[in-house]
């Protein structure tokens, strides 16, 4: 009578010893299938990750050139310009040290001449 049981519970029926044994095989090709399967995939998104980490390295290393580019072009431009402001500070003090000299110059030849009509006047 417990046969009866076994063979009519839910569950076994239609099944045999070769069905379940057959039902065990397609289990273990699947697992066997599948496997590899997953190793492929769990490798795929390892791949992912990765490639998104150096997109973001990527990125960043981009902001960061446009950043220094940026940076450097404006430190270019205050160079060119303090260079102009030197250049023309320059061309104005080399102008007022000719224009010195020209007044010094002209100032020594009035000394020298008050000086030579002192000489005359202390020599009559």
């Amino acid at each position: 009578m417990e046969e009866d049981k076994n063979q009519n519970s839910p569950g076994n029926e239609g099944e045999g010893d070769g069905s379940q044994s057959h039902s065990h095989i397609i289990t273990r090709e699947t697992y066997q299938e599948l496997t590899p399967k997953n190793v492929e995939s769990e490798h795929l998104k390892n791949i992912i990750v990765s490639l998104s980490s150096k997109i973001v390295t990527t990125n960043d290393l981009e902001k960061e050139i446009e950043t220094v580019t940026i940076t450097l072009n404006q430190n270019e431009e205050a160079r060119t310009t303090l260079q102009s402001q030197l250049g023309n500070a320059s061309s104005l003090a080399h102008q007022r040290a000719e224009e010195t000299k020209a007044r010094e110059d002209e100032m020594n030849q009035e000394i020298n001449s008050l000086r030579t009509n002192v000489d005359k006047l202390d020599s009559d």
